[in-house]
């Protein structure tokens, strides 16, 4: 194996830096139907504590919608297999409204959602810059202010966030 002089090997990883810009992460890039994705984190309950694993959408304005309907699918059979990853989410949820307005994502559910479940829609709806917060609307009545320091029962001591299950380094 052949060392690169110092200077050189911090050059190079600079442009590869560089070249990465943005929040887009290794993998991003175009899905089977030619149109472009992005990865993004969907996170599920790993010993009853939220854990993300990545999830590709297609690159649209509403890429936290797309989060969410990832988030509803549940974890695939290798998750629930290999990592016992496991959703709150009821079965059969659907995903009614999904808005972001001044940092504040307001979401309905065809079904009420636990504690648990809960967690999983505001840790992977907060992951985006543009919402600080969640608004959950039931039955036409909206309960302002969820965020991730909510929920610390059901956050793990050391949340791992990257790199996520199944991703290489």
């Amino acid at each position: 194996m052949t060392r690169l002089p110092g200077a050189l090997a911090l050059l190079l990883a600079a442009v590869v830096l560089v070249g990465c810009g943005g929040q887009r992460e290794a993998g991003d890039g175009t899905g089977e139907d030619g149109l472009a994705t992005r990865a993004v984190s969907v996170y599920f309950l790993l010993d009853g504590k939220v854990w993300p694993v990545r999830r590709e959408v297609e690159e649209t304005p509403a890429v936290a919608s797309a989060a969410i309907e990832r988030l509803l699918e549940g974890p695939t059979e290798e998750e629930r297999e290999e990592l016992s990853l496991e959703s709150a989410v009821p079965d059969g949820t659907e995903l009614v409204s999904l808005g972001v307005q001044e940092g504040v994502a307001r979401v309905a559910f065809s079904t009420p959602l636990p504690n648990e479940a809960l967690a999983q829609v505001v840790y992977t709806l907060t992951q985006f810059p543009t919402v600080d917060s969640v608004e959950l609307v039931e039955s036409g009545v909206s309960v302002p202010g969820f965020e991730r320091a909510d929920f610390e029962d059901v956050t793990p001591a050391i949340l791992v966030e990257s790199p996520r299950f199944f991703e290489e380094v």
